[in-house]
């Protein structure tokens, strides 16, 4: 089976065709869907590594769109990356009462275009309860650091941590 990357009518079949204990939110909303942190990271290895599921050309397509991320949004994850690495990143940010902010960044590292390849990894850090998106961030982001620096010793880092203005807060998709 050949798919392809799109609205989140595709997302929810990627769902159902890997049994994951997913939940696509109401009315499809990205940002409500309940997902483990173990599904996130299957589904990510979906678009890393060649797959029946997704074709070449929608694997590279979702992965080009991740890897240019505007720099306002390109927080999170890519936090420590080296600079020998090319970071696939989505984040995702909303405040949802009772449980203050959710912040979430995946991201997948693969070598870049005149690196041998073979050196790619994935990181998911999904987070609630954050009294902000900032401190949500900078939460993701220390994770990120660590994780970055233990898997690439010695490594220079590209990305450094984010800083989040207060007008930056605003969900990235409207709360039902």
């Amino acid at each position: 089976m050949s798919g392809s990357v799109g609205d989140s009518r595709d997302f929810g079949a990627l769902l159902r065709l890997h049994r994951t204990a997913a939940v696509l939110g109401p009315g499809a909303a990205w940002g409500l869907t309940r997902i483990t942190a173990a599904d996130e990271t299957r589904l990510l290895w979906r678009l890393l590594e060649a797959n029946r599921v997704l074709d070449t050309s929608s694997r590279d397509y979702a992965l080009a769109l991740m890897a240019d991320v505007i720099p306002a949004q390109r927080w999170g994850v890519p936090a420590g990356a080296p600079r020998s690495l090319v970071v696939h990143v989505k984040n995702g940010w909303l405040p949802l009462a009772p449980y203050g902010w959710r912040i979430n960044s995946i991201g997948g590292f693969t070598a870049s275009s005149n690196k041998p390849s073979g050196s790619r990894y994935s990181l998911v850090v999904l987070t609630q309860d954050n009294p902000s998106m900032a401190y949500g961030v900078r939460t993701v982001e220390a994770i990120a650091q660590v994780v970055n620096r233990d898997l690439n010793p010695g490594a220079t880092a590209r990305v450094p941590a984010s800083v989040i203005s207060p007008l930056q807060e605003t969900p990235d998709e409207a709360i039902p």
